[in-house]
C-alpha cells in the first residue's frame, strides 16, 4: 500500500465541514456503537485480527467474519430457539463509504469458500463440456452469488446446494436493479423473509409450472456506500415487510488515514485458524434438505439468558420503543438464537451454551442500537437538509420554485423543501433575497 499524501482541504469541503457541524452531523457518520469482539470467541478473535491487521473497522469486520461462519454453519447445523428449530443462515448490511475497506475484509473472510468456488468451477466446466443434449440438467456446485433475482434464486435452489449466500459489496447495485428496485421490492423481499423462516420455496410459472424446494438456508451479506442505499434504508415497506428487521447492520465511523503497512493474512493464527475451521466445515456434504440437519438444543443457562431476553424486548417493543424500532426489537430474541447458534457451530460444541447466547445477544444488541440511529428521524431531517445544502453549494443561488422543479428529489415537494430549508436557515447556512435562496460562504470566503 502506498503512503496517501493528504491535499489540503478545498473551500467546498470546508463548507461542508462546517455544514455538517452545524447541522448536528458530526463527521457525517452515525454514533454506532462498537461490536463485542471480546465475547465471541474465536470469530471474534478473527474479526479483531482481521480489522487491526486489514485496517478496517471492527464492525465491518465481524460483519463480514459471522456472514462467513453463518453461511457454513447452516450446512451443518439448525438451532433450537424459543419458537422452534430454525436455520443458523443470517442477514447482514454493511454501511461504509468507498475505501473504506468492504471488498478486502469480505475477500479475507471469504478466502476458504472462494477457493472452493474456484474449484468445484473447473470441474462442472469441464462437466458441461461433455454433457449431451439429453441428458439432465447438471447439479450447480456454487454457494456464492453476488447478483440475483427471485427466478434466478428459485433456478439456484433447485439445481445447487441446500444452503447458498448472496455477498455483495456492490450492493447500491441491488437497490437500483430488477430484483430489489422500487418495483419489485416488496415481492423480492417478502419472498427472501420467507426463505429465512421457513426454508421454503414455492414458485408457479405459467409455462413452467410448480417449483417446490424444501429445507433450503439462505445467507446475506450486502455492503454499500450509505448514500446510495440512504432511500432503501429508510423505505416503510422494507422495514414493515420485515426486511430490515432480519438484517445485523453494521455503521462504523470513517477511517483515520491508514499507516503503510505490510500484513499477510495467514500469518496471523487467528485469521488462519477461521480459515482451516472453515474448510473444515466445507468438507461436509451438502445436506440435500437442511430441514434434517441436527439441532442444536440450549442448555438450561442458555434457556434462561434468551428468556429473560425475550422479555426484555418484548416489553420495550411494546411499551418504549418509537415505532420505527419496533420491529428490530421484535426479532431481536430469535436473532439472538440463530447467531449463538453460529457460535457454536464454530466452536464444534454439540449444543449452545449461555457463553455462545451472552456473546449473541450483544452483538443483536448493538445491532438494533445502531438501525436506531441509522432510523432518528431527526437525523433524518437533518440529512436531508445537508443534501440539499450540498446541491445549492454546486450549482448556486436558486429560487423557490426551482428547487421544487429541479432539486433533489427529497425536497421536490413544498413540504420537505421547507422543512429542509428551515433547518439551513436555523443553522445559518442559507438566507433569502426575496424568493432566492442564497448560500452563506459560497461568495463569502471570510465565512469559512
Amino acid at each position: 500500500m502506498k503512503p496517501a499524501i493528504a491535499a489540503a482541504p478545498s473551500s467546498r469541503d470546508r463548507l461542508l465541514a462546517r455544514a455538517r457541524e452545524r447541522l448536528g452531523l458530526g463527521d457525517g457518520s452515525p454514533s454506532a456503537p462498537e461490536p463485542p469482539l471480546d465475547r465471541l470467541g474465536p470469530l471474534g478473535e478473527a474479526a479483531a485480527a482481521l480489522a487491526e491487521g486489514a485496517q478496517v473497522r471492527e464492525a465491518l469486520a465481524l460483519n463480514a467474519v459471522l456472514a462467513t461462519a453463518s453461511l457454513l454453519a447452516s450446512r451443518v447445523a439448525n438451532v433450537e430457539t424459543l419458537d422452534g428449530p430454525r436455520g443458523t443462515g443470517l442477514f447482514f448490511l454493511t454501511l461504509a463509504a468507498s475505501g473504506e475497506g468492504k471488498d478486502t475484509a469480505d475477500r479475507i473472510a471469504l478466502r476458504a469458500v472462494r477457493e472452493r468456488e474456484l474449484k468445484v468451477a473447473l470441474a462442472h466446466r469441464e462437466a458441461v463440456r461433455k454433457r449431451r443434449d439429453d441428458d439432465k440438467p447438471l447439479h450447480s456446485p456454487f454457494l456464492l452469488v453476488a447478483d440475483f433475482t427471485l427466478e434466478g434464486l428459485r433456478v439456484a435452489f433447485e439445481a445447487g446446494p441446500a444452503a447458498q449466500g448472496i455477498f455483495s459489496t456492490e450492493a447500491a447495485g441491488l437497490f437500483g436493479g430488477f430484483a430489489l428496485g422500487p418495483e419489485q421490492r416488496l415481492k423480492t423481499a417478502a419472498a427472501i423473509c420467507g426463505l429465512f423462516d421457513r426454508g421454503h420455496f414455492s414458485v408457479v410459472r405459467a409455462g413452467r409450472g410448480r417449483a417446490e424446494r424444501y429445507g433450503v438456508r439462505l445467507t446475506a451479506h450486502l455492503a454499500a456506500q450509505p448514500r446510495a442505499v440512504e432511500e432503501a434504508i429508510r423505505d416503510p415497506l422494507l422495514r414493515n415487510v420485515g426486511f430490515w428487521p432480519r438484517c445485523l447492520v453494521a455503521a462504523p465511523r470513517p477511517l483515520p488515514p491508514r499507516r503503510l503497512s505490510i500484513w499477510t493474512p495467514g500469518n496471523d493464527e487467528a485469521v488462519a485458524g477461521f480459515w482451516r475451521r472453515s474448510r473444515e466445515l466445507l468438507e461436509r456434504p451438502d445436506p440435500g434438505d437442511a430441514d434434517d440437519l441436527p439441532v442444536l438444543g440450549l442448555s438450561n443457562g442458555a434457556r434462561r439468558l434468551l428468556g429473560e431476553a425475550f422479555v426484555r424486548f418484548e416489553t420495550q417493543a411494546r411499551t418504549e420503543a418509537s415505532e420505527p424500532l419496533r420491529p428490530f426489537m421484535l426479532r431481536a430474541a430469535e436473532l439472538g438464537c440463530r447467531v449463538a447458534g453460529v457460535l457454536a457451530v464454530w466452536d464444534g460444541a454439540d449444543r449452545v451454551e449461555a457463553q455462545h447466547v451472552q456473546g449473541a445477544l450483544a452483538t443483536v444488541g448493538a445491532s438494533v442500537d445502531t438501525w436506531e440511529v441509522l432510523l432518528d428521524e431527526d437525523r433524518s431531517a437533518a440529512h436531508s437538509a445537508f443534501k440539499l445544502f450540498r446541491w445549492l453549494l454546486d450549482r448556486g443561488d436558486m429560487s423557490l420554485t426551482a428547487v421544487l422543479r429541479v432539486g433533489p428529489r427529497h425536497v421536490r415537494k413544498a413540504e420537505a423543501r421547507d422543512e429542509a430549508l428551515g433547518r439551513l436557515v436555523e443553522a445559518g447556512l442559507v438566507s433569502f433575497k426575496g424568493d432566492i435562496v442564497e448560500v452563506r460562504g459560497r461568495n463569502e470566503p471570510s465565512w469559512i
